[in-house]
């Protein structure tokens, strides 16, 4: 679903990054996924976050 309204907002809106806020790390096909799309995955790990776009983060 988050694809989707990604792709869908990405009409609209300028970017360089699109990416995903996850609650926890998601499962590796979902994250191959993401990648397909040229989209960023980002989720909480201990104090911070990790992304799979290190451009995704401020």
């Amino acid at each position: 679903m988050a694809i989707g309204q990604l792709a869908d907002y990405g009409r609209f809106v300028d970017h360089t990054v699109r990416a995903i806020l996850l609650p926890s790390e998601p499962r590796e096909d979902l994250l191959a996924l993401a990648k397909t799309q040229d989209c960023a995955v980002i989720w909480p790990e201990g104090k911070g976050f990790i992304s799979t776009n290190p451009d995704a983060l401020p």
